[in-house]
Parts: C-alpha cells; sequence; structure tokens
C-alpha cells in the first residue's frame, strides 16, 4: 500500500527535526559541516582552484537541490573537491567555505543560479579518491 502524500509543513517539519538530531539547531548551526562540490576539470579544475591565491566563486549552480545545500553552507564548512569528467570521478582535493551564499552585485533576486559561495584552497589530498 502506498504511502499518502506529505503536506509542505510535515515535509519541513521533518526537515527541522532530522537538523535539530543532528545538533544543527533552528537555523543551521552547530558545528562545521562536510560538503561534497563537483565539477567537470574542463569547466573548473583544481588547477584552476589554486589560482587566485586558492579563493574561488562557487557559481553557475541550476540544479535546484544543490542551490538548497549551497544556501546551507556555512563559513568555515569544508567541501570535498569531486571532479567527474572523463573516466577519472574522483574527489582531488579539500576546499574550505570562506564567503556564504550571496548575491552578486548587477544580479536580481530572481537570478538564482549567479549566487555564489566563495571558496579557498585548504589542499590536495596526498592521493585521490575514486568515487
Amino acid at each position: 500500500m502506498p504511502m499518502p502524500p506529505r503536506r509542505k509543513g510535515e515535509l519541513e517539519s521533518a526537515r527541522e527535526s532530522v537538523r535539530k538530531g543532528r545538533g544543527m539547531g533552528e537555523e543551521g548551526g552547530g558545528s562545521r559541516r562536510h560538503w561534497l562540490v563537483k565539477t567537470e576539470p574542463g569547466d573548473w579544475s583544481w588547477a584552476d582552484q589554486a589560482t587566485n591565491g586558492g579563493v574561488s566563486r562557487w557559481d553557475g549552480v541550476r540544479n535546484a537541490q544543490a542551490q538548497g545545500f549551497m544556501k546551507e553552507m556555512r563559513e568555515g564548512d569544508l567541501c570535498f573537491f569531486y571532479q567527474s569528467g572523463g573516466k577519472a570521478r574522483e574527489v582531488v582535493g579539500v576546499t574550505k567555505a570562506i564567503k556564504e551564499w550571496y548575491l552578486c552585485e548587477g544580479n536580481d533576486e530572481g537570478d538564482v543560479d549567479r549566487r555564489p559561495v566563495e571558496c579557498s584552497e585548504r589542499g590536495a589530498l596526498p592521493s585521490t579518491a575514486t568515487v
């Protein structure tokens, strides 16, 4: 027998109980979290990340679920840098969120795929982790 669909309020309540159970509180606070940031090496590689003092603006994300995760990223959270293009699909390094999701100058409120999170390079992995 299929389960009845949840109403939006029930979904939000379930989400908040998971967040509280993880020590994240109502506003998503709590300890540092870890994220997986995915890129195609042809678009943005680990070598590109290392330029500009290792600081980059992570933007252009069009997937709604990924945008939701970006909104939850907080300063100090660590991000595993995952390259998915070509034959190798692997985590190659670690970055740290240094500026939370924000609206860029010249972009309007509805232009969510142009809202970046800024990350700084923390270091390459001694050996890549295949995913």
